[in-house]
């Protein structure tokens, strides 16, 4: 992730200079998807609170991958439009949040989501995918608009 946001200010950074474009709150950021990760691990943290620490509890997850003295930060000021919804997938294997829609908070203005099922709902047929939910995985939907 952090990679694709050092390519995204890049991109962001030549086209305002090749549109002349002097506000640069004139184009706003959204990031969603599946980001498999959920709302107590890094990559929510660096998206809206844009810095985790070397002390991240996720550098050291994997005692094979495990790395120290590492850093991140990014400069854009998101959060996520849905929140952080108890399940965005509910398998039986696994329930939780791992999907999002971040959008840069100080160009876009959030109006509204649409609520996501209850957990009786996903149970109702064991797990989802199932005849009711086509995918493992549930559609987050938000309005935006651009700041005035």
């Amino acid at each position: 992730m952090c990679f694709a946001i050092i390519y995204v200010e890049h991109i962001r950074s030549e086209t305002l200079r090749e549109f002349n474009i002097g506000n640069p709150q004139n184009i706003g950021l959204i990031f969603c998807g599946d980001f498999n990760s959920t709302p107590d691990c890094g990559i929510y943290k660096l998206m809206t609170e844009q810095f985790i620490d070397s002390t991240l509890v996720d550098w050291r997850s994997n005692l094979e991958e495990a790395v120290s003295g590492v850093e991140l930060s990014q400069p854009f000021k998101m959060d996520s439009a849905c929140g952080t919804p108890e399940y965005t997938n509910f398998t039986t294997l696994f329930s939780g949040c791992l999907d999002y829609i971040y959008y840069q908070k100080d160009c876009f203005e959030l109006l509204q989501s649409v609520p996501l099922p209850t957990e009786e709902e996903f149970k109702a047929n064991t797990a989802i995918p199932s005849v009711v939910f086509p995918s493992d995985h549930v559609a987050l939907i938000a309005d935006l608009k651009f700041r005035e």
